[in-house]
Protein backbone atom coordinates (compact mmCIF):
# COMPACT_ATOMS: atom_id res chain seq x y z
CA UNK A 1 0.00 0.00 0.00
CA UNK A 2 1.23 3.24 -1.06
CA UNK A 3 0.62 6.45 0.89
CA UNK A 4 -0.50 10.10 0.31
CA UNK A 5 0.00 13.26 1.55
CA UNK A 6 -3.26 15.79 0.21
CA UNK A 7 -2.62 19.23 0.72
CA UNK A 8 -5.76 21.59 0.30
CA UNK A 9 -5.27 24.83 -1.99
CA UNK A 10 -6.87 28.11 -0.51
CA UNK A 11 -7.93 28.93 -3.97
CA UNK A 12 -7.44 27.50 -8.06
CA UNK A 13 -4.79 29.55 -8.38
CA UNK A 14 -2.78 29.17 -5.22
CA UNK A 15 0.50 27.30 -6.19
CA UNK A 16 2.99 28.87 -4.07
CA UNK A 17 3.78 26.28 -0.54
CA UNK A 18 2.67 29.23 1.93
CA UNK A 19 -1.06 29.11 0.33
CA UNK A 20 -1.32 25.28 0.84
CA UNK A 21 -2.46 24.53 4.10
CA UNK A 22 -2.16 20.33 5.04
CA UNK A 23 -5.31 18.22 4.89
CA UNK A 24 -4.59 14.72 5.78
CA UNK A 25 -2.55 11.55 4.49
CA UNK A 26 -3.67 8.07 4.39
CA UNK A 27 -4.38 5.89 0.81
CA UNK A 28 -5.93 6.07 -2.13
CA UNK A 29 -7.95 4.00 -4.85
CA UNK A 30 -9.32 5.00 -8.43
CA UNK A 31 -12.75 5.13 -8.74
CA UNK A 32 -14.98 2.23 -11.00
CA UNK A 33 -14.84 2.37 -14.72
CA UNK A 34 -18.76 2.11 -14.27
CA UNK A 35 -19.12 5.52 -13.09
CA UNK A 36 -17.25 7.06 -16.36
CA UNK A 37 -19.45 9.80 -17.51
CA UNK A 38 -21.66 9.98 -14.30
CA UNK A 39 -22.45 13.53 -12.73
CA UNK A 40 -20.68 14.16 -10.22
CA UNK A 41 -21.63 16.04 -6.85
CA UNK A 42 -20.19 19.49 -8.22
CA UNK A 43 -22.60 18.86 -11.20
CA UNK A 44 -19.66 17.92 -13.75
CA UNK A 45 -19.63 15.02 -15.88
CA UNK A 46 -17.11 12.17 -14.52
CA UNK A 47 -14.21 11.48 -16.94
CA UNK A 48 -12.00 8.58 -15.41
CA UNK A 49 -9.17 8.85 -18.41
CA UNK A 50 -9.07 11.95 -19.38
CA UNK A 51 -9.17 14.45 -16.09
CA UNK A 52 -7.12 14.68 -12.79
CA UNK A 53 -9.75 14.72 -10.56
CA UNK A 54 -10.60 13.28 -7.46
CA UNK A 55 -13.90 12.46 -4.85
CA UNK A 56 -13.48 13.22 -0.86
CA UNK A 57 -14.95 12.37 2.13
CA UNK A 58 -16.25 16.00 2.52
CA UNK A 59 -17.09 17.23 -0.52
CA UNK A 60 -20.92 17.39 -0.82
CA UNK A 61 -23.76 17.88 -3.48
CA UNK A 62 -23.45 21.55 -4.90
CA UNK A 63 -20.12 22.40 -3.62
CA UNK A 64 -17.47 24.41 -5.54
CA UNK A 65 -14.69 22.07 -6.79
CA UNK A 66 -11.44 22.18 -4.79
CA UNK A 67 -7.77 21.94 -6.39
CA UNK A 68 -6.01 19.60 -3.91
CA UNK A 69 -1.83 19.24 -4.26
CA UNK A 70 -2.07 15.52 -4.29
CA UNK A 71 1.46 13.81 -3.33
CA UNK A 72 2.56 10.04 -3.48
CA UNK A 73 4.37 9.49 -0.28
CA UNK A 74 6.64 6.86 -1.40
CA UNK A 75 7.73 8.17 -4.46
CA UNK A 76 6.85 11.93 -3.94
CA UNK A 77 5.01 12.21 -7.51
CA UNK A 78 2.67 14.78 -6.97
CA UNK A 79 -0.07 16.36 -9.09
CA UNK A 80 -2.62 18.98 -8.77
CA UNK A 81 -5.94 17.17 -8.62
CA UNK A 82 -9.71 18.72 -8.43
CA UNK A 83 -12.02 17.83 -6.47
CA UNK A 84 -15.22 17.78 -7.59
CA UNK A 85 -17.28 14.47 -6.22
CA UNK A 86 -17.99 13.02 -2.52
CA UNK A 87 -17.23 9.16 -1.94
CA UNK A 88 -19.17 6.74 -0.34
CA UNK A 89 -18.19 4.63 2.11
CA UNK A 90 -14.50 3.44 2.09
CA UNK A 91 -11.18 3.12 4.21
CA UNK A 92 -8.83 5.39 1.86
CA UNK A 93 -9.09 9.31 1.87
CA UNK A 94 -9.41 9.89 -1.18
CA UNK A 95 -11.04 8.21 -4.68
CA UNK A 96 -8.87 9.65 -7.79
CA UNK A 97 -10.02 9.46 -11.44
CA UNK A 98 -7.81 6.44 -13.09
CA UNK A 99 -5.85 9.92 -15.06
CA UNK A 100 -4.76 10.87 -11.87
CA UNK A 101 -4.28 7.42 -10.18
CA UNK A 102 -1.67 7.30 -13.01
CA UNK A 103 -0.11 10.43 -12.92
CA UNK A 104 0.67 9.53 -9.49
CA UNK A 105 2.49 6.29 -10.26
CA UNK A 106 -0.44 4.00 -8.99
CA UNK A 107 -1.35 1.04 -11.70
CA UNK A 108 -4.20 -1.13 -12.58
CA UNK A 109 -3.03 -4.02 -10.67
CA UNK A 110 -2.06 -2.12 -7.66
CA UNK A 111 -5.16 -0.35 -7.21
CA UNK A 112 -4.41 1.11 -4.21
CA UNK A 113 -1.88 4.09 -3.58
Amino acid sequence: VMYLAVVLLKTSTALAHDECAFKQSGTASFYANSLDGNLTASGERFDQHGRLTAATHDFRNGDTPRIYLVVNAKTEEHEYVRANDRMGESRHEVDLSFAAFQALGGSREDGIM
